[in-house]
């Protein structure tokens, strides 16, 4: 058995909100390729509105570009078959589409992934950031999960980032009560300095084909067992998928009843593929 979806949150979706993760998959009579990707959110204008109101969300929904190059490179991604080339083919869409960057509303094109070939009991994957890989066996226990590189050090990121010199005349004109992400000189600095930047404590991993990039691509291989369920998914789906309620679906093969119960749940956008090994 085989399946994904893709949800959206209700009230992103009433907003006309554009979809940016994708997923493929493929089996053979003894493999399986399932792979997922989350395009990373671009600006659609320097300045943000006021992103605590209706307005606000509304008219930044409203000039989010259209078509999304962020989910053309999730397109790639997916397609690619391995995330080092993927990261290839994202640098020659962006040679294209983004001749000047200025990491906002020129950013780069970008996705985070993850990625699993299955030939007989072998399971290889790679993954990037905050997409994973999890294995979940018949009874519904989780045997195998990669770590989310992303969120797992998000909040020592951000103090790491306040004390960097070079934002300190940043975080003087702004105040102590602000709000990083709403000025784009915070987007600004967290996308060049932090993002793809291996010497970088804290900094993350995106592909946008940037060479650095490829330093955060982690990958292995796991065996696998008859009625071991893999999962391959973005982050707006973590909690659902590994939730109490969402492992018992999954040990009764119900994803029909998963996919519901992630409809209430993902937070923003989410996808999954899944497929079981006989």
């Amino acid at each position: 058995m085989m399946g994904g979806f893709t949800l959206l949150e209700d009230r992103k979706r009433k907003w006309g909100a554009v979809s940016e993760d994708k997923f493929e998959k493929r089996e053979g009579k003894n493999w399986a390729y399932l792979a997922v990707a989350d395009g990373v959110s671009r600006d659609p204008m320097n300045n943000y509105p006021d992103l605590n109101t209706e307005k606000g969300k509304k008219i930044m929904i409203k000039n989010y570009p259209k078509p999304s190059i962020a989910k053309k490179a999730a397109e790639i991604a997916v397609k690619s078959g391995d995330l080092y080339s993927a990261n290839k083919k994202i640098k020659k869409f962006n040679i294209v589409v983004i001749r000047d960057p200025d990491w906002l509303k020129n950013d780069l094109a970008g996705c985070t992934a993850a990625i699993t070939h299955v030939k007989g009991d072998i399971l290889e994957y790679q993954f990037i950031a905050s997409c994973g890989v999890a294995v979940v066996d018949v009874f519904g226990v989780v045997k195998f999960r990669t770590e989310d590189e992303y969120w797992k050090t998000d909040e020592s990121r951000w103090a790491l980032v306040l004390k960097a010199e070079f934002v300190q005349g940043f975080l003087d004109s702004i105040g102590k009560r602000h709000k990083w992400w709403s000025h784009p000189e915070g987007r600004l600095i967290m996308r060049r300095m932090f993002r793809n930047k291996p010497k970088q404590k804290f900094s993350f991993g995106v592909l946008t084909g940037e060479d650095e990039a490829e330093n955060y691509i982690r990958k292995g291989r796991i065996k696998l067992r008859e009625g071991d369920v893999v999962l391959v998914y973005t982050d707006g789906l973590t909690n659902a998928l590994f939730s109490k309620t969402g492992l018992e679906l999954i040990a009764k093969r119900d994803f029909s009843g998963l996919k519901e119960y992630c409809k209430s749940m993902v937070n923003s956008e989410g996808t999954v593929v899944y497929w079981i090994r006989k």
